[in-house]
């Protein structure tokens, strides 16, 4: 599922294609016999993000949430992200084919497209969305890792941090642990807090 071009990652992509960044991809180990109907029952919340290619000054958090529902061979998943700015709400859909849990890895391709309220789609094409999902516990945290490379060559890159509960000081001590095994602490994330994300009514 972050902002992905799905607009629950759009914020971090639109973030992190500010500069360019010149790694390539990290190679990073997924969540292993993930469960698929554990991990898409109920809603998620993105509390922390963080954009390597981002300056420290640019660090800024995102008000998304996301839900989804389990099809016959597709994982339907629906993003909300509230812009605190101008008030308003944005939306994203994206597909996941199953057939990438088959062996129990949590390593796959959204296909996702931004939406109206309605779901109605905005733009009609789909942008394809590498993601890693490093590690969930199903009930209070995910930590999910984007990564594609441009035709020029680019690297955009954005982790996120997850949460049932959208609230930035709702850190489940797990995601320290994880993010020091990958090289990355909390302090490197720009969070929801101060921001005055609200619920979105009609999601």
């Amino acid at each position: 599922m972050s902002l992905s071009a799905a607009l629950f990652l759009a914020g971090l992509v639109t973030l992190s294609a500010a500069l360019p960044y010149q790694e390539s991809c990290r190679q990073l180990p997924a969540k292993h016999d993930f469960n698929v109907q554990a991990y898409y029952s109920g809603k998620w919340y993105g509390t922390h993000t963080y954009s390597p290619s981002a300056p420290g000054e640019q660090k800024m958090g995102v008000c998304a949430s996301t839900k989804a529902e389990i099809l016959q061979t597709l994982v339907r998943t629906q993003y909300s992200v509230y812009v605190p700015d101008v008030d308003q709400y944005m939306y994203s859909e994206g597909f996941i084919s199953l057939h990438y849990f088959e062996q129990g890895v949590a390593k796959f391709v959204e296909e996702a497209r931004i939406v109206d309220k309605d779901g109605k789609p905005v733009i009609k094409e789909f942008v394809a969305e590498p993601l890693t999902l490093i590690d969930t516990d199903y009930l209070n945290y995910s930590i999910l890792y984007f990564c594609t490379t441009k035709d020029n060559g680019q690297v955009i890159s954005a982790y996120t941090i997850l949460s049932r509960y959208q609230d930035a000081e709702h850190v489940h001590p797990n995601v320290e642990v994880v993010l020091k095994r990958i090289g990355l602490k909390l302090d490197d994330f720009a969070s929801i807090k101060g921001l005055k994300c609200k619920e979105d009514p009609n999601f």
